[in-house]
């Protein structure tokens, strides 16, 4: 069966309830949300509620915190030669346009207080999209007509969907946090986040945060023994073809927002937010 969500007004549907999705949601409450998973336990924090993510920018109409930032590359203020050391250890080139801002020595952070509240479709996983007579289905069999489509799952996973052939592939390499006890000899006090990346290979984290009594370390692989938290896609690698993705997509009234439904490993949350206010403005 053809299933109409909000009757004969325009139907917008998010795929991912994750926190683009909530916040497209956020500026746009008739906006509908499908996410494949099972609703999260109370409280539960978002895959980018660990390490050093934390906003540049305060986002409209959230309340947000903000505190000290600290960062250091390997104990120290950043150079050009161990920023470069750093990017080749995770694969990167140096991008001197992001340099001043991602390796300011001191700057000031915010964070969300409270996610947006949102009304979720939850276990509606996605198995196709049917551009042309734009509509999705569910891996139940179930059919949902759409209007306007916005995603915010990663690029690759919305072009399978699609049937949109990947000429290039998209690279990109799962995250592991592991998170500590904030150490005794943390060089910082408990209400500064401080923000070390480190650039020896032979050392597994790429960077280790101190945040609210915690440090928590992020690498490429495992580290040891430890429990560690797996994040995918994780660290993402430009790809030549997003562009034309993205604007062929955009043609078909399909919508791409977050870091990895745009495949843009520079993007932050203030960004996203800015595009989806934007678009918002269009409909």
């Amino acid at each position: 069966c053809i299933q109409r969500i909000t009757g004969d007004v325009m139907e917008i549907i998010v795929i991912g309830g994750g926190i683009s999705g909530r916040l497209f949601q956020f500026y746009k409450p008739e906006a509908q949300i499908l996410d494949w998973g099972k609703p999260s336990k109370k409280n539960k924090s978002l895959t980018r509620m660990y390490g050093a993510n934390y906003l540049w920018e305060k986002l409209p109409d959230v309340e947000c915190k903000e505190f000290s930032v600290v960062t250091h590359v390997d104990g120290q203020e950043a150079t050009h030669d161990s920023i470069r050391r750093y990017k080749e250890k995770i694969g990167k080139t140096f991008d001197q346009v992001h340099w001043d801002a991602q390796f300011k020595p001191l700057m000031t952070g915010y964070d969300i207080v409270s996610l947006p509240e949102a009304q979720i479709r939850y276990e509606c996983r996605v198995k196709e999209v049917f551009i042309k007579d734009k509509k999705l289905m569910l891996a139940s069999g179930a059919q949902i007509k759409y209007d306007i489509l916005i995603s915010t799952i990663p690029l690759y996973a919305l072009m399978e969907m699609c049937h949109v052939e990947q000429t290039r592939p998209f690279q990109y390499r799962p995250i592991y946090v592991r998170i500590e006890d904030r150490p005794l000899e943390a060089p910082y006090g408990k209400d500064i986040w401080y923000v070390n990346y480190l650039s020896d290979p032979d050392i597994a984290p790429y960077r280790f945060t101190d945040r609210e009594g915690h440090r928590h370390y992020e690498g490429l692989s495992t580290m040891g023994k430890i429990p560690t938290r797996k994040i995918v896609p994780g660290k993402i690698y430009p790809n030549p073809t997003t562009q034309f993705v993205l604007e062929y997509l955009e043609e078909k009234n399909i919508f791409c927002f977050g870091r990895f439904a745009r495949w843009d490993p520079e993007e932050l949350l203030h960004d996203t937010v800015e595009r989806i206010r934007k678009c918002i403005e269009k409909l």
